[in-house]
């Protein structure tokens, strides 16, 4: 229930406070007996170095780990005007927004009952931060969502869909995000560390506040409404995805940063 998803959110919180005031003298040690420290994302090292940060220098952040874009990625499939698709592709994890997903279309299919919202991954019971089967159960009831379950190729989820949608609370550099965008998918996602990377906002997707599911459907809702700003969405994330990841030139990128290391 609703107590129990804000108490999750309350006891991550301070679990994550507590981990700061730990790492960070190890972040300084650390730093100290590596010759190089590589992040993903922006916004990793100043949270990795906390207030050491403006004295840590000895770091590279290197981005995307890259896409094999010459054997997957087609071309973008025309959006169907009555029935626009929204994919959430990931863990059933809390801390993934699989619940946030889940009230946005309910709130969205208020006002517009054709949207689509479908649902890729699978349960993970071990992970403390798991979502509990009843929500899932629930909203396929009601019909909020249509449930794929786990799929081994969510390629051709993302090539039919025409919105990809990530409300994680924090990520490294996700590599479904890519994945959607190299396919043409638009993004709505978090302007959270790591998914805030994979957007430009109002060029290919859409930033919203985390844990917010009336702002991020308000999101979908613009697009819904919006088709053929959605169209030049789809089309721009599907350019940023072969300028970005393509994994020829980031694996070149690496390849040379290992060698200025290694002399």
């Amino acid at each position: 229930n609703i107590n129990n998803y804000k108490g999750y959110i309350m006891a991550r919180f301070n679990k994550k406070k507590l981990l700061r005031l730990i790492h960070r003298p190890m972040a300084l040690i650390t730093s100290l007996l590596a010759s190089r420290i590589l992040f993903l994302n922006n916004d990793d090292p100043l949270d990795f170095f906390g207030f050491f940060y403006p004295v840590i220098s000895n770091y590279d952040v290197i981005g995307p780990i890259g896409l094999e874009l010459d054997k997957v990625y087609d071309e973008i499939e025309e959006t169907k005007p009555e029935k626009i698709k929204f994919l959430f592709v990931g863990r059933l994890l809390i801390e993934k927004g699989i619940l946030e997903f889940i009230k946005a279309a309910e709130i969205v299919k208020r006002t517009c009952p054709q949207a689509k919202f479908i649902v890729v991954g699978d349960f993970d019971y071990k992970n403390p931060s798991a979502v509990n089967k009843k929500h899932i159960i629930e909203a396929i009831d009601k019909k909020t969502i249509d449930y794929e379950g786990y799929q081994v190729d969510v390629m051709s989820f993302y090539r039919s869909s025409d919105v990809f949608v990530l409300p994680s609370y924090r990520e490294g550099f996700p590599r479904s995000t890519q994945e959607a965008m190299a396919c043409g998918c638009a993004v709505i996602t978090t302007d959270v560390p790591g998914c805030r990377e994979t957007v430009i906002d109002h060029q290919n997707g859409i930033l919203v506040r985390p844990y917010d599911e009336h702002e991020l459907a308000k999101a979908m809702i613009y697009l819904i409404n919006n088709k053929k700003y959605l169209k030049k969405m789809k089309k721009s994330s599907q350019e940023i995805a072969y300028k970005k990841f393509d994994s020829v030139k980031i694996d070149k990128n690496m390849i040379e940063l290992f060698e200025t290391l290694t002399k």
